[in-house]
């Protein structure tokens, strides 16, 4: 079973509500929730069945052609840390650290997003009253960020959550083929789920190459340049040594690599 097929089924599986990681690796941990995530579908169980149609149809189904299903599976997993610790910790509103605003649904930072753009991805999802005080809250970080989150009160369901990303991932695919060729017309041979996982690089790290703790992401925008694809996997996990100590970045970095290289041996 290819990487990108086991981190689709885990996320969906994650998704339905059988906790599981998506990290490309089919252990005990997936088969398990796979086994009991096709029981509930074969037992006609309403909720996992609603769940199940809203990710493959209006998440999945959702995708721009040029973002693999495994890619995005991996991005939605690693912005919200999966549905029950999104449901736990971020469904309110967060601000998971000092330099950062308030997030709401997958990552999306309202002190660093622009008002406008909250308003085209959540202006249909959110009060009016609600989408105000967020717009205000733009520019405002850690404990000022605080005080305007202690004003809302906020629930975002992890199915809207997601496809709000989705809708996202489909609007950076022209920032990322432009951060590929730099505006040339030819694009190196990789897949769209080799593409995926460098819309979830820059998505989680932006597209500046400046800078050491940047230097890898200057290889790899070079190396796509030549036409180099094998060694990707190699800078991303090079990547590591910026998060010591913060498992979560280092293990996204590593399934990264993971589906990156699983991409490039199985290319006809």
């Amino acid at each position: 079973m290819r990487v990108s097929e086991i981190m689709k089924e885990q996320f969906i599986v994650d998704f339905c509500g059988f906790s599981c990681a998506v990290d490309g690796i089919l252990g005990p941990a997936t088969k398990k929730a796979l086994e009991r995530l096709e029981k509930a579908l074969s037992s006609n169980d309403k909720l996992v069945s609603d769940r199940y149609r809203l990710v493959t149809d209006n998440v999945l189904g959702t995708l721009n052609s040029w973002i693999g299903l495994g890619a995005f599976s991996l991005i939605a997993y690693s912005e919200g840390g999966g549905r029950a610790y999104y449901d736990m910790e971020c469904a309110m509103g967060c601000i998971p650290s000092p330099q950062s605003g308030i997030t709401i649904g997958l990552g999306f930072d309202c002190g660093y997003e622009s008002p406008e753009k909250l308003r085209r991805y959540w202006g249909n999802k959110l009060k009016p009253s609600v989408i105000d005080v967020l717009a205000k809250s733009h520019g405002k970080y850690g404990e000022s960020a605080a005080k305007f989150l202690a004003k809302l009160s906020l629930l975002i369901p992890y199915e809207t959550a997601c496809i709000v990303l989705a809708q996202q991932m489909n609007d950076m695919v022209p920032d990322v083929i432009q951060w590929i060729t730099g505006g040339k017309s030819d694009m190196p041979n990789i897949t769209n789920e080799q593409f995926g996982v460098l819309l979830s690089l820059l998505y989680n790290r932006g597209f500046s190459v400046a800078g050491d703790r940047r230097r890898e992401m200057r290889q790899i925008q070079s190396d796509l340049r030549s036409g180099k694809t094998k060694d990707v996997g190699k800078h991303l996990r090079s990547m590591k040594r910026l998060w010591e100590g913060l498992g979560g970045l280092q293990r996204r970095r590593e399934a990264e690599a993971r589906l990156w290289d699983d991409e490039e041996a199985n290319k006809g």
